[in-house]
């Protein structure tokens, strides 16, 4: 099971990257809660066309978009470090000389 202090981490670090404030976590426990409703609050909910997770889109304060896992245990990490069908959206294209 993942433990309260990484879901707190996640949210720190997508407040980080999008400059939207952190809610104050308070409580043992309460970091997993925290984390869901500000993916719900600020997020765009989607589904991966890949794999079909529940996803929150966010852009970050660079401009640039990013995906994030909308629940479970990974739940607030981006979805482009776990997505199984990742390698159809990458663009980097591998050319054979």
């Amino acid at each position: 099971m993942t433990a309260p202090e990484e879901f707190a981490e996640r949210l720190r670090s997508i407040s980080r990257l999008t400059d939207i404030p952190l809610p104050a976590i308070a409580e043992e426990g309460e970091p997993k809660h925290r984390l869901e409703e500000f993916l719900d609050e600020h997020g765009d909910y989607a589904q991966c066309s890949g794999c079909k997770t529940h996803i929150y889109w966010f852009q970050h304060a660079s401009g640039k978009k990013a995906p994030y896992v909308a629940s479970g245990e990974n739940m607030g990490v981006n979805h482009f470090i776990d997505c199984p069908a990742s390698a159809r959206f990458t663009k980097i294209h591998i050319i054979d000389a």
